[in-house]
């Protein structure tokens, strides 16, 4: 009789132990082609384009001049937090298809404007925006970091955009 249940608690852990593992990690939502890495304990739910009304930018990502459109990353987890804040940075290229730089700026969130509680910092937005064109340019490229500054998270990527003239 005990070895009977030895053996049928054995075969419970089994099968309970092999449902455990088979959870799927929960899978980041990337619209938009937005191309995204994250690193260093960073979790990251979506990342997606809108158009500052909030209105979400069509797949095809193409938009006006002046008009901007912004990245939203919403980061799950991951921050170091000092003193219950964490200390955002973030950086942003905007190239055109030929790789000429029309913006680069190394760190959005200068010292002083760049800490804010866990929940604030969950929703990262970042702008760009083609104020005008002399002449016809088939696609911009943004290439963008975000990074922890009190910890090692980093997300890193990109996406395209196209400018109707």
């Amino acid at each position: 009789m005990t070895k009977q249940r030895i053996f049928i608690a054995a075969i419970f852990c089994l099968l309970f132990g092999t449902a455990i593992a088979q959870v799927p990690k929960k899978k980041t939502v990337l619209l938009n082609n937005v191309n995204l890495v994250a690193s260093g304990g960073f979790e990251v739910d979506s990342a997606y384009l809108s158009f500052e009304d909030g209105t979400p930018v069509p797949q095809n990502n193409i938009t006006e001049v002046n008009k901007k459109i912004i990245l939203w990353v919403i980061i799950s987890k991951g921050w170091t937090l000092t003193e219950g804040k964490a200390k955002v940075g973030a950086s942003e290229i905007i190239s055109t298809n030929t790789g000429a730089v029309v913006l680069q700026n190394n760190d959005l969130f200068p010292a002083g404007r760049d800490e804010g509680s866990e929940e604030d910092v969950r929703y990262i937005s970042l702008k760009a925006v083609i104020t005008s064109m002399t002449k016809k340019i088939p696609y911009f490229v943004v290439k963008y970091k975000i990074w922890d500054k009190n910890g090692k998270g980093k997300i890193s990527g990109s996406y395209k955009f196209y400018v109707k003239k």
